[in-house]
């Protein structure tokens, strides 16, 4: 070592910050899935689309999600949140339970026809 080199110190390693990106890409393409899934059948929806919308690669979301499958049950997992989300009301509040599943509908309806007419289109 060279007199006078200055010592460096290791760089520390943040691993919730790490985590904490992960999680967000995570998030972000679950999010381009649901997205287009609001408005494309599930068949018509590709991998390459969702790694541009969600600005990553086909090999990472396979890597996280296993596929397509994978990704469309993370999906309905987030979906579902929402949906419950949505709908939330205070015990006893009807018109307002009813709002919120009228608004949730308006929301989301078209999306849940095409999910429920998957199986008719990919079979059992």
């Amino acid at each position: 070592m060279k007199s006078g080199a200055a010592k460096h110190k290791p760089r520390a390693y943040n691993l919730g910050a790490r985590a904490e990106s992960a999680e967000a890409l995570g998030q972000r393409i679950v999010d381009a899935f649901l997205t287009r899934l609001m408005k494309q059948w599930f068949d018509e929806i590709t991998l390459d689309q969702i790694a541009d919308d969600a600005g990553t690669t086909v090999q990472t979301i396979v890597r996280r999600f296993s596929g397509k499958d994978g990704l469309l049950a993370a999906a309905v997992r987030t979906f579902a949140s929402g949906v419950n989300a949505r709908r939330a009301t205070p015990a006893g509040d009807i018109a307002r339970m009813v709002d919120n599943v009228v608004a949730d509908y308006e929301h989301s309806g078209d999306a849940v026809i095409r999910l429920l007419a998957l199986e008719s289109r990919h079979g059992p």
